[in-house]
Formats: structure tokens, C-alpha cells, sequence
């Protein structure tokens, strides 16, 4: 359910490292490289604009930008970090795929890539910034180029959304199988995150940082919007975009209408303030614009200001990471020690059933509290309940059922040796994994098999990307025609 593009990067150092690498050692060289990614894509996506010691200068300011620090050393949000580093990639695809065809299997690789890192940030850009960028890059506004235009785009989305079907599937159709309603509970939903809710904030330091955020952005966008008046034209139109798509985007996260949350996808995305993400690029990236069509010096006294605008949320940031420092040293030095990480869940993909308090008081048992996972127990009492090797055999004088210290999802499945299968189900009240098993002398194991979701999720992947790279060698070919 957890979006996988950051942990299949994380997988390949462990890999490349000889799995050899602690995992707290080895997420750091993941967000660090995370961060070096973002400034690399920034400037990439830019460097066909602006000069490159401009574009260098933009992402170099991505890396250092605030929320993006805030999103890792107060959040660790690793699934949004990874976020950050592909959407410039989708912003690049995006005005590609409005302006040609050869763009579309592009934004669909990027868009597939941006939706298995964060889908939440996903779901945001969608609605602000890649729109933003796809209207500033139109080349004509006239009906038929526009027409084209939009086709092109929405087929590259639709074609990335098939190829993040493999993971997309499975996390929107098994969800009413976990308890994944835990983040929707009320301090989850976005109307005590809005800068206008500071009544019922829930964490008043983070707060005041985001809205110190908010606001430099807004002066920084409107400030743009002055300066790049005049007659329309690429530059002008892909900056005036961006200013004005973080203009709104800054009301929508301070609460102007509150009722935007309230809409069934949006809802969803938790913190309004996730908004800051695509925020923070456009700004910067119509900062580095603005100079090809504005006196430089003017742009770096907007800079300024919203630097200095910004000072406090880092302010914030560095008192939160130094109140946490030992606190957060003394807790990996003891809790960390006793295989604690292999012991605690993320509550919310903890399986359907279980009740709240269970669910919570779950995630800080240690490990010595624990079901050991794989153990067996029967019911009735059996004459024989022993596992071993993989195998459970089990031998008893009336049907019995065996209780595998495992919790149920869907997919579980218990073949015997002769390839009979047995039933399956979830037990009361801990949702663990139950077989039946008849009479007589039993031996069998359990194996989890992909459910029709993950199975129809991988067909639809797969057809979409023979589409693309069908669509890729097929515009290859017309060039070396020509």
C-alpha cells in the first residue's frame, strides 16, 4: 500500500552494497541521494530555458529549499522527498507531450514513476502545478492546436496511470482489507491543517513554519506576477502560470476555500500543506524564468524577500532538530537494540477487523511481546501440531483448526503435499491466519498468492507499457525515416 518507488532505490544501494550496509546507514545514503536527484532533475527540466549556471543556481536551490529540508529532518517523509526529485522529470514531460507527440510516452514513464513515489503529492500536482506548466507551454491557443494539445496530455496521463497500475491496483482496491481508515481519523483530515485552523492546530511549531512558508510564497508569486507584465509570450506565459498556480495553491493550503478538502480525492491527501512541494519548485523554477524576461536584479530582490520570509520556518527547523537530537539519539542507542524495528507495523496496514485500540497499542509492543511469526498452535488440542522446515503437520482424531501466528490479508492459501487446499480465513479477534485441516495425518504449507487485484493490476502495467515502448520505437522509426 505504501508507495514503492523510494524503497526500490533504497533495494538497489542494499543490493549494490552487498546488503551488507545498516539500515538506518543506508536510508541516509538514500535521502541524500534523493536530495542530489531533485537538483538534478530541477536543472535538468530547466537547462532548456535558462542559461545552465542559471539552471544550476535552481536546483542547487531545491535542494537547500525549506520545506524540502522540513519534509526530511522534521518529517522524514521519505516517499514525499522521493516525490520532490521526480516531479521536475513530469513537469519536463508534461510541456514536451503538449507540444509534440514524441512527449507523450515520456509523460507517461515520468507520470507512472511520480504516482509510484508519492500518490498523495501525485494527486496535488495533478491539480496544480503540471496543469500550470502544460498551459504555460501550449504553443497556440487557438482551438485546434489547444484540442491537440490536451489530447496528448491526458493520454500521456492515462498511459502512466496503466503503467502504476501493478501498484496503484492492489493500494486502491485492498484497502477495505487493512485498517487503513486509521489515516482518516479526524487529526488526519485536512481542516486542522489549514493556516486558518490555528485554533485547533494540532502541532502549533510545524505550523507556524508552514506558514511562514505559505506567505513568502505568496508575496514571492504575486511579486512575479508584477514584474513579468506585458505582452504574452512563451517565457512570459510559463512564468505567469507558475505565479499564479502558487497564488492559488498557497489559498487552498491557508484555507480560503475550505471546501475544496471536503471533495472525496482531495480529502485523502491528508495535510493541505502538501501543497508546498510543487509550491516550492514552481516558485523557483519562475524565479530562474523570470531573469530571461526581467532585469536580473529585480528577480533577486524577490529572492530576497522570500528568503528572508522563509528565515523563520528554518528557524523553527533547527530548534525542533536540536530539542530532538538526544531524545532521538537516546531512543535508537536502546529501543532499536532489542530487533524493535522487526517488531513494529505500520498501524494503518494492520488487517480489517482488528479494533482501534487493538491496532494502536500494537505498534509499541517489543518484540519479546509478540506472536513469533510462523509459530503454531492447535484447536482442539491435537495429538500432533508441530512446524518445521516450512511444513505444518498436524495429526488429530476430529477436524481441526490450526492457528498460524501470521496476520490474514487476502492471497494466503494452505496447500498440502499432495497439492489439496485447505480452508482458509482470519481468527476473532486477532485476525490471524486460520486453517482447517481434516481428520488424520495432515502436512502442508503456507504460501500467499497474488490476488486478482495485484494480478489484474499487473496485466494492465504490462499492456501499457508495451503501448509506450511500441509508441517510442514507432517515433523512432518515422525519424530515422525522415
Amino acid at each position: 500500500f505504501y508507495p514503492p518507488a523510494g524503497y526500490w532505490l533504497d533495494a538497489a544501494i542494499d543490493w549494490l552494497t552487498g546488503r551488507s550496509m545498516p539500515g538506518r546507514w543506508r536510508l541516509a545514503v538514500t535521502t541524500w541521494l534523493l536530495f542530489a536527484l531533485s537538483g538534478i532533475t530541477m536543472r535538468g527540466w530547466l537547462i532548456r530555458y535558462v542559461p545552465p549556471p542559471m539552471a544550476l543556481l535552481a536546483g542547487v536551490a531545491l535542494v537547500l529549499a525549506p520545506y524540502h529540508l522540513l519534509d526530511h529532518y522534521w518529517r522524514a517523509a521519505l516517499a514525499e522527498l522521493t516525490a520532490i526529485a521526480v516531479l521536475p522529470v513530469a513537469l519536463a514531460a508534461a510541456a514536451a507531450s503538449v507540444r509534440r507527440w514524441r512527449g507523450v510516452p515520456f509523460l507517461a514513464l515520468a507520470y507512472a514513476l511520480l504516482v509510484c513515489a508519492h500518490l498523495p503529492s501525485a494527486m496535488l500536482a495533478s491539480v496544480s502545478i503540471l496543469p500550470a506548466v502544460m498551459a504555460g507551454s501550449v504553443p497556440s491557443w487557438r482551438a485546434r492546436p489547444l484540442a491537440g494539445a490536451g489530447v496528448r496530455a491526458g493520454l500521456g496521463v492515462a498511459l502512466g496511470l496503466g503503467l502504476a497500475a501493478v501498484y496503484l491496483g492492489p493500494a486502491l482496491l485492498l484497502q477495505d482489507s487493512t485498517s487503513i481508515i486509521l489515516l482518516w481519523r479526524p487529526a488526519f483530515q485536512p481542516t486542522p491543517w489549514l493556516i486558518v485552523s490555528y485554533p485547533v492546530w494540532q502541532d502549533v511549531p510545524l505550523m507556524l513554519a508552514i506558514s511562514a512558508l505559505a506567505l513568502a510564497h505568496a508575496m514571492g508569486c504575486a511579486a512575479l506576477l508584477s514584474l513579468v507584465r506585458g505582452p504574452a509570450g512563451p517565457m512570459r506565459n510559463l512564468v505567469r502560470s507558475l505565479a499564479i498556480i502558487g497564488l492559488a495553491s498557497v489559498a487552498l493550503l491557508a484555507g480560503v476555500v475550505p471546501a475544496v478538502w471536503d471533495l472525496p480525492w482531495l480529502g485523502k491527501v491528508q495535510f493541505p500543506w502538501r501543497l508546498l512541494a510543487p509550491v516550492e519548485i514552481g516558485s523557483i523554477a519562475a524565479l530562474a524564468l523570470a531573469t530571461r524576461i526581467a532585469p536580473p536584479r529585480e528577480v533577486l530582490r524577490i529572492a530576497i524577500v522570500m528568503a528572508v520570509l522563509s528565515a523563520p520556518a528554518l528557524a523553527i527547523l533547527a530548534w525542533h532538530s536540536a530539542r530532538d537530537a538526544f531524545t532521538a539519539g537516546a531512543f535508537m542507542r536502546t529501543e532499536m537494540t532489542a530487533e524493535l524495528v522487526g517488531a513494529q507495523d505500520a498501524t494503518e496496514y494492520l488487517p480489517a477487523g482488528l479494533s482501534i485500540p487493538q491496532v494502536q497499542d500494537f505498534a509499541f509492543h517489543r518484540a519479546a511481546t509478540l506472536p513469533r511469526a510462523g509459530t503454531v498452535s492447535c484447536m482442539p488440542a491435537a495429538a500432533m501440531c508441530m512446524q518445521q522446515d516450512g511444513w505444518i503437520t498436524v495429526e488429530a482424531v476430529q477436524p481441526t483448526t490450526v492457528l498460524v501466528q501470521s496476520f490474514y490479508f487476502p492471497g494466503w492459501q494452505a496447500r498440502t503435499a499432495t497439492g489439496t487446499v485447505l480452508p482458509v480465513a482470519a481468527s476473532t479477534p486477532d485476525r490471524l491466519l486460520e486453517v482447517t485441516v481434516p481428520p488424520g495425518l495432515t502436512r502442508f504449507s503456507t504460501t500467499r498468492i497474488r490476488t486478482t487485484p495485484e494480478q489484474a493490476g499487473a496485466a494492465v502495467s504490462a499492456l501499457s507499457l508495451v503501448c509506450v515502448l511500441g509508441w517510442i520505437v514507432a517515433a523512432r522509426v518515422r525519424r530515422v525515416r525522415r
